[in-house]
């Protein structure tokens, strides 16, 4: 039943019918404490009302439908709901006949518990329905792609491209509408993502068919390969986004453990080519004794010794994370050693030999681990590959089995499955796991087996097949989600924040067993400071990062060995976790800054790679060395184009408001970046062997633009999520070392340097305009937009004139003093209006920041001397004494586990936690003067309230109902508070990634309480239940734990938006609220 609230249709539907039954079930409760029952007419007339308009449009569709499906499943689904329907009328004539009645008050729960399953199973039906309708539009428009492999000629073409289009257009529009009925977010957003892939490769697709047509000619040559793998990509590339849409199509708000890709293989492969590649440098340090301490190529060492830990921790082995610890421990006590001049010592030549060895053996068990994860994700890969194709196959009751079927799908998942719970390692699987998968592997077997044979002999329509055809369902997607379940058991978080938070946990209590979370995290801090300062050019900055990273890395390994030791809760153990604790937000900020200069520098000119090659592919046919020149070009830009998007990832990790959000279309982005990057080249490759292909010179720049389009994408994404002060402050000091380059350049005549020079100063000029300007564009501040647009104005009308004293000094060949003159003189004003932009705004942030300190202390009382003599008391008649002030309100405390362990109360531990974390991120503020986290501080406690209601059998179905309405009353309180201040803010990045997740809450939040009325309809009496009521009840149980989940986890955001969106707030908004840091 729960497995409903997957559309905001069904749940608006499904929530006035639970809000009926939820009062039925308090008066059972009552009832069965002893009370008379009341007069049930009026709310089991409004039942029963409801029940028969469901059934009135069910019988409907079922004449009109051609879904064969929908016209066999809904006729017992609405008999079932007309027979609770009358259990309510026999529960009310009995009641009304005996106010008394067990056997009335028996039928009214049973009624009761029956009109929300079967609302829930009538809806689902019809739901069911519109998906395959939807996906079956998804697979006529990917069956026809394959179609475009015969077109020859420019007839053909035309008559697919009228084809196509319709069928394309009519496909996303209908999935467009379903993501926005939708309720889990995941899933929408991922569906938006794929109609706007779509739209976006839909014009290439058909340029790249035009291009095989213009080269049929040159069949078996090099342009006609080209274009035909260029048309291939694309065939396949919308396949699989198409493929991609039908399997969250498919899915319910019940799969929650296959929204997330569990094994990133492409940055599990890249974490190991980086090894690779650090180990070679770093191996060439090891073998010099007379390398410095703190090399480059030592720094690479120690990058590899990182990437291994954080394989070893994805593959969940402990063991090799601390082999690779501990040779990091020996490669520091070597540097140490060379650093005081002892590197040829007896102990700096023993700790060489040592580490080389253990190198070549940490080698050899990395490469096994990658090994091993990459067959974990291929098996991954095929069960989500083949899962819509299995669905799709026992939803239609006269699909037969055989090859290139469903039946074969399912056949190959179940082997893939079959053989991870045979070869996964105990310390990811357990061995109750392992059984209940082989098991369920063996159920789904002998079901298909009936199932096939009643298929081939064309009774796929009857009751039992259909049955089958369901509980296989069933079973493959709770496969699906043991499997991604397990698989991402040793995940670790990809942003900053994330990991930071979870360190700090583990930080304040060291002697907590959190599974090696906060380890994990902490050392993947550590390592990812490493890599920014590999990418630093800034020595200084460098050197800072590198240390403190390992004065970090120092005390994380004396704490760990006092946990390993048992002495976690030691006062040294806990004096460490503080001093760490401060240390990595010290490192989190050096490295903050650290890639602000990063992103500064790498994305002054992201196409600089992309115009040579273009330059390369239309080369005149008489120049020289034109196809070795190309190839030239093509190898720097496919290396720009990686380390860009890998650049783009980190920054975009570090982002402090919706990291994981932000980091999820980053990773889209850069995907396309990747994907693209090689279509270039290839499309280049076609117009160097053809230069006289004017339809291939038009496909080469549609990809171009493609590409260009994807990175500006990303360079926005990144400027966005980057602090524009320091961008700014980054940006100003670049400039001022191209400056001093430039200027040393010109007075050795070194024209070719100092124009570069002087290119680069445009170059990071533009990118400041360019940041200034969405600086603008994000703010509602008429007053700063006004300074900031015209000191943009001041630095975009400089540049101009730079250029060309810029060409007036290359044309004297850096000859003439006046030109150069003139070079340093533009210069230095493009410094000085830049210099005015980074003014501009960080004269606004001192602002925000001083509106939002608190009130000055009033000043210290005169002193008795200097006080004038009080003036005389006017007369007055005899008042009463005034009225003594209203005690303060004490403030709800949060439940200790302590005292739950000593009142043997039980607790859902899930949902308690998730109450926990906002409870604690609610502390670190003052609730007097703040009604954002006074509510949400209510809805934390409440939150806990219920997990001992959930977690408790015998609980009182009136406390869990009057519970849920409670917290979906906190709310409504916290989504109307905090929308006010969103809707206040000028930072319009932060509005709306704000409103986004405010939008969340009160679906969540009604979701909440109609899975509370499901639970409470099941309190107590699970022997008087069948075993189909028992299993929607334990379902609808699990989902309203996850849902809780995602209830806490939103109202945490929103109070860490609203906190970023109060300091943007004008004085003169109205919006009064206080943002006070508790001290303790």
């Amino acid at each position: 039943m729960p497995s409903s609230f997957h559309t905001k249709t069904i749940e608006q539907l499904l929530d006035p019918v639970a809000q009926q039954v939820s009062e039925l079930v308090v008066l059972h409760e009552k009832g069965e404490d002893g009370a008379a029952m009341p007069n049930l007419q009026r709310p089991i007339t409004v039942v029963n009302a409801a029940v028969q308009n469901l059934a009135a449009v069910g019988n409907q569709q079922i004449e009109t439908t051609k879904d064969v499906v929908l016209k066999l499943d809904t006729p017992p689904a609405l008999a079932k709901l007309s027979a609770a329907s009358f259990l309510l009328v026999d529960a009310m004539n009995l009641l009304t006949s005996d106010a008394y009645s067990k056997g009335g008050r028996e039928k009214l729960i049973s009624g009761a518990r029956g009109i929300l399953q079967g609302v829930s199973d009538v809806l689902l039906i019809f739901d069911e329905a519109e998906v395959r309708r939807i996906c079956m539009a998804c697979s006529n428009v990917r069956d026809y792609l394959s179609v475009s492999e015969v077109v020859q000629g420019m007839p053909d073409l035309v008559t697919y491209v009228k084809n196509i289009t319709p069928g394309m257009t009519n496909m996303t529009k209908m999935v467009s509408q379903r993501a926005t009925d939708l309720t889990n977010q995941v899933h929408a957003d991922k569906l938006e993502d794929c109609i706007k892939s779509l739209r976006e490769q839909l014009p290439n697709f058909i340029s790249s068919i035009k291009l095989v047509v213009s080269t049929v000619e040159d069949i078996g040559g090099k342009a006609h390969q080209a274009a035909s793998t260029n048309r291939l990509y694309y065939v396949t590339n919308i396949a699989d986004v198409i493929t991609e849409m039908i399997r969250y199509l498919q899915m319910l708000s019940s799969d929650q453990d296959m929204q997330t890709d569990p094994m990133n293989l492409t940055q599990l492969n890249q974490t190991k080519d980086s090894l690779d590649k650090n180990l070679i440098a770093g191996k060439g340090w090891l073998a010099d004794s007379n390398a410095s301490a703190d090399s480059m190529d030592k720094l690479a060492l120690m990058q590899a010794l990182d990437a291994a830990k954080e394989i070893a921790c994805q593959a969940g082995d402990h063991h090799l994370a601390d082999e690779a610890n501990t040779l990091a421990m020996k490669v520091e006590r070597l540097a140490q050693l060379r650093k005081e001049g002892k590197g040829n010592s007896p102990e700096a030549r023993r700790l060489q030999q040592e580490i080389a060895r253990d190198l070549e053996q940490l080698q050899r068990k990395v490469d096994q681990a990658v090994a091993h994860l990459n067959q974990y994700g291929d098996a991954y890969d095929v069960i989500t590959k083949e899962m819509p194709k299995a669905k799709e196959w026992l939803v239609d009751p006269n699909a037969k089995p055989g090859v290139n079927t469903g039946s074969e799908s399912i056949s190959k998942m179940t082997g893939v499955i079959r053989n991870l719970a045979k070869t996964l390692p105990a310390d990811r699987i357990s061995n109750k796991e392992r059984a209940e998968m082989m098991t369920m592997c063996n159920e789904v077997d002998t079901m298909m087996d009936r199932l096939n044979n009643y298929r081939e002999n064309g009774q796929g329509q009857s009751d039992e097949a259909r049955q089958l055809s369901k509980q296989i369902g069933d079973k493959l997607s709770q496969l699906n989600g043991k499997v991604a379940k397990i698989l991402t058991r040793h995940m670790t978080p990809q942003t900053l924040e994330a990991k930071l938070e979870k360190a700090r946990r583990w930080l304040d209590n060291p002697g907590q067993d959190d599974e090696k979370q906060g380890l994990i995290c902490t050392r993947n801090i550590i390592g990812e400071a490493r890599k920014i300062a590999q990418s630093v050019q800034d020595d200084q900055t460098r050197e800072a990062i590198t240390n403190k990273a390992a004065e970090c890395e120092r005390l994380c390994n004396e704490l760990d060995q006092l946990v390993k030791a048992g002495q976690g809760d030691s006062p040294k153990a806990k004096a460490i976790g503080q001093d760490l604790k401060e240390n990595l937000e010290i490192l989190r900020d050096m490295m903050k800054k650290a890639m602000v200069g990063v992103v500064a520098d790498e994305f002054a000119e992201p196409t600089f790679a992309l115009k040579q090659l273009n330059a390369a592919a239309l080369a005149p046919l008489t120049n020289p060395n034109r196809e070795e020149r190309f190839e030239e070009r093509a190898q720097l830009f496919e290396r720009q184009a990686s380390r860009l998007a890998k650049l783009g990832a980190q920054a975009v990790a570090q982002s402090k408001y919706g990291a994981e959000e932000k980091l999820k279309q980053v990773e889209l982005t850069t995907k396309k970046i990747n994907d693209l990057t090689a279509q270039v080249v290839t499309a280049g490759r076609i117009v160097l062997l053809h230069p006289e292909n004017t339809l291939a010179k038009q496909h080469f720049k549609a990809l171009q633009d493609e590409w260009s389009e994807n990175m500006d994408r990303l360079t926005e994404q990144v400027d966005d999520t980057v602090d524009v002060a320091d961008f700014l402050r980054s940006s100003e000091k670049g400039i001022c070392k191209e400056k001093e380059r430039c200027v040393k350049a010109m007075d050795a005549t070194d024209a070719v340097q100092a124009i570069n020079s002087a290119g680069n100063i445009i170059k990071r000029a533009e990118r400041v305009v360019t940041a200034g300007k969405r600086e603008m564009e994000n703010t509602d501040d008429p007053k700063y937009v006004s300074e900031l647009k015209t000191s943009l104005m001041k630095l975009n009308g400089m540049l101009p004139a730079l250029v060309n004293v810029t060409r007036g000094y290359a044309q004297t060949r850096g000859q003439d003093k006046q030109a150069q003159d003139a070079v340093t003189k533009k210069v230095d004003d493009v410094m000085y209006a830049v210099s005015g932009i980074r003014t501009t705004v960080e004269a606004r942030l001192i602002e925000q920041e001083m509106m939002n300190l608190p009130p000055p202390p009033p000043p210290p009382p005169a002193e008795e001397d200097d006080l004038p003599p009080p003036l005389p008391p006017l007369p007055q008649e005899e008042q009463a004494p005034p009225r003594p002030p209203l005690p303060a309100e004490e403030e709800e405390q949060f439940p200790d586990y302590e005292e739950d362990s000593a009142q043997n109360k039980v607790r859902d531990q899930a949902m308690m936690k998730a109450a926990k974390e906002l409870h604690d991120e609610t502390k670190k503020w003052e609730s007097q003067g703040n009604n954002i986290i006074a509510a949400a501080k209510k809805m934390a406690i409440l939150m806990a309230k219920m997990s001992s209601l959930v977690g408790n059998s015998h609980g009182k179905k009136s406390d869990l109902i009057s519970c849920a309405k409670e917290i979906a009353k906190a709310s409504a309180e916290v989504t109307k508070l905090a929308k006010e201040v969103a809707n206040k803010c000028t930072d319009k990045r932060i509005r709306a990634d704000m409103l986004k997740t405010l939008e969340r809450i009160p679906t969540i939040s009604t979701q909440l309480r109609i899975l509370s009325t499901v639970k409470a309809a099941s309190l107590g009496d699970h022997n008087e239940m069948s075993k189909e009521n028992e299993d929607a009840a334990l379902q609808a149980t699990e989902l309203l734990v996850h849902n809780a989940q995602n209830l806490m986890m939103s109202v945490k955001d929103t109070v860490k938006y609203a906190e970023a969106a109060s300091i943007r707030i004008r004085t003169d908004a109205g919006v009064k609220m206080r943002w006070v840091r508790r001290t303790s």
